[in-house]
């Protein structure tokens, strides 16, 4: 994501227009929400042994926003308040007592089912998220009824499993027609009532296969975002990005026309892109080194970004579930094989892993800050520029901020502001340089507090592993040094 514009204006404009693209999943209103998880939670993810005493003592000291409605001060508020913080493990288990302790509330139910997402536990959030459905309906509460829905498709196509449910058809049937959101959920519940999403052939037998990348110059925008060619239905697709930061797989209206995308008539607005507007739809194939997908959800939309940069797809956390990816940054190679197959280093040395919690709107990681507190990390593979953090956290967290100056795409004021110390993933990242505040529309989502991107990854080999919930970076230096010493 990248926001700002400086001298010269014309090549930095290019360049956010390109990197916003890392918060495309992010600004998508009214989609299908999506998790990053599988179920091994415990091999993947250390996690503190939290007592149900423990959550619901913690659950009835939480104090309320004061600036808030009291009447907002619900049980349901009070476990979000552990995900703002940054607090997932209790978050997860505070979601879980609150929904034992009423099983009858629809949005405590929710809840639990988002935190089993987050937590990696897919088939356990299925069956939830189609429970809270159901009484989500039955209390009249369409909306609610909506999210639920969304997270047992969400669930479903993680683990690549068809929509074939009578019962949830029948959820469906019941939802008012002029309720948002719900021609989403009913094109996908059609679409893959009998066709299983993400099928992959390996002509490669297993092994990981290279992907070209785009033809582009060394220290071009185009090479340090790691962008690919690729084929989808069977057209050349000569720039395709990967991103991390991007919820939903995304391509532009031209390039679904030659792919052959199958597209819904229903509109949804892109938030904070006052004029695009995304379709579902279905590609029959997406070729990527010698993987072949088949029957890939993804989302059809001309966005400022990916217009600007000439770019076809966006491949987003989606489609990570099913294809595991490894960004060679310092070579710039990309290589895929299947997410199943087990992860091996590329060298003898451990590699720095850095957990992630897997949310349905967004895979983030845990950062733990020195002078005490957390924040919620995104490592954003389509952030070209540098840090980004939140402005409700950096109030607590940094001792100067400036009012906001970035917009979405074009613009950012560097404010000179210095992130002392936070561990990510037990490594010490030291006086982080940080660009400027998040824009407005990312800012109102409160799902991110600090967001880095090249500056973190330029020296490493990446390895985006989402069905163990991890990021593995090989390589680079044995403690990261701030981006300004880095980067050639």
């Amino acid at each position: 994501m990248d926001l700002g514009q400086s001298v010269p204006s014309r090549k930095l404009v290019l360049r956010a227009a390109i990197s916003a693209i890392a918060l495309l999943g992010f600004v998508i209103a009214g989609v299908l929400v999506s998790g990053c998880g599988q179920t091994d939670v415990a091999a993947s993810l250390p996690q503190p042994q939290i007592s149900s005493e423990t959550v619901a003592s913690d659950l009835t000291e939480i104090k309320p926003d004061p600036r808030s409605d009291p009447a907002q001060d619900t049980p349901f508020a009070r476990i979000e308040s552990f995900r703002r913080r940054g607090q997932f493990a209790e978050y997860v288990a505070a979601a879980q007592v609150a929904a034992a302790a009423d099983p009858t509330d629809p949005s405590l139910s929710v809840a639990h089912a988002e935190a089993l997402a987050a937590a990696g536990d897919l088939a356990a959030c299925e069956l939830l998220a189609a429970t809270a459905a159901r009484l989500s309906v039955d209390a009249n509460e369409s909306p609610l009824a909506v999210q639920a829905l969304r997270l047992w498709i969400t669930a479903r196509l993680r683990q690549a499993k068809n929509l074939d449910s009578a019962e949830v058809v029948s959820l469906v049937a019941e939802l008012p027609t002029e309720e948002p959101g719900a021609d989403l959920v009913r094109f996908w519940c059609d679409a893959f009532s009998a066709v299983e999403p993400y099928r992959i052939e390996d002509a490669a037998g297993n092994s990981p296969s290279e992907v070209a990348p785009t033809r582009a110059a060394a220290g071009t925008i185009w090479a340090d975002l790691n962008a690919i060619e690729a084929r989808a239905g069977g057209a050349m697709m000569p720039m395709v990005f990967i991103d991390t930061g991007a919820q939903h797989t995304v391509m532009t209206r031209r390039a679904a026309e030659q792919a052959g995308v199958s597209v819904d008539e229903s509109d949804t607005q892109l938030v904070g892109f006052s004029e695009a507007k995304a379709r579902p739809g279905v590609l029959d194939t997406l070729e990527l080194g010698e993987l072949t997908l088949h029957n890939v959800p993804v989302l059809v939309a001309d966005s400022p970004p990916l217009v600007t940069a000439n770019g076809q797809m966006a491949l987003g956390t989606e489609l990570m579930h099913h294809v595991r990816f490894t960004l060679d940054y310092p070579e710039r190679r990309v290589f895929v094989e299947r997410a199943s197959e087990p992860y091996v280093a590329e060298s003898q040395a451990s590699p720095w892993q850095i957990p992630l919690w897997t949310f349905s709107q967004s895979c983030v990681a845990r950062g733990e800050l020195e002078q005490g507190g957390a924040a919620r990390v995104l490592v954003d593979t389509g952030n070209r520029t540098g840090t980004f953090v939140s402005a409700r956290w950096a109030r607590q967290h940094l001792a100067r901020l400036q009012r906001p100056t970035s917009t979405l795409v074009f613009k950012f004021k560097h404010q000179n502001l210095t992130l002392d110390t936070m561990e990510l993933g037990g490594t010490m990242l030291r006086d982080w340089p940080i660009l400027d505040r998040l824009p407005n529309d990312l800012e109102r989502l409160d799902l991110v507090d600090v967001l880095v991107g090249r500056d973190l990854l330029w020296a490493y080999r990446l390895t985006i592993d989402l069905p163990q919930r991890m990021l593995y970076l090989d390589g680079g230096p044995d403690v990261p040094a701030p981006p300004e010493e880095r980067i050639p």
